[in-house]
């Protein structure tokens, strides 16, 4: 008969084949408890992003022999970016002038020429070249605030019919 020292220590008999999940029994109890890089944490706040700049409408013109378009077209809105591209190599096409906008530059044959308008009054602007002989328009139009709702019509109460006798 065992006594009972001797029970216990029966029990508590450790066989070697199950010592080896017991080493990983310790670290997952420290993994569950310890916290992770990963984990799902709030992220920081971002930082105030500044005021956005307003979109900038770019037009191309190519230059040869002519305008092309002749006719611009831009919101008032928004910054106006006109770039030339000067194909031939006439005297003529050497220079645009915005004579309303006292702007003048010289086109170099071969190479985009960016012209910042900035934002423009609704209106037309003329542009030509610098002996005024070819000529062109930029239409810059009125931004409208958004349109308010029509109310729809109230229906007019049904007309009361005379009771027959």
């Amino acid at each position: 008969m065992l006594r009972a020292d001797q029970r216990l220590q029966s029990t508590m008999q450790v066989r070697p084949t199950s010592l080896r999940p017991l080493w990983l029994a310790p670290l997952l109890v420290g993994a569950a408890l310890a916290p992770w890089p990963l984990a799902a944490q709030p992220a920081p706040p971002a930082p105030p992003s500044p005021p956005s700049a307003p979109s900038v409408t770019e037009l191309r013109v190519d230059v040869d022999g002519g305008y092309s378009p002749a006719v611009l077209e831009a919101d008032s809105a928004h910054p106006v970016r006109v770039v030339f591209v000067r194909h031939d190599r006439g005297p003529c096409t050497r220079e645009v002038v915005f004579p309303a906008l006292n702007v003048r530059r010289t086109l170099t044959t071969g190479q985009a020429t960016a012209i910042e308008l900035g934002a423009l009054q609704p209106g037309e602007y003329e542009f030509r070249c610098g002996m005024n002989m070819l000529r062109g328009t930029l239409r810059v139009r009125s931004v409208a605030a958004a349109p308010t709702p029509t109310p729809l019509p109230t229906p007019a109460p049904p007309l009361a019919r005379p009771i027959a006798r």
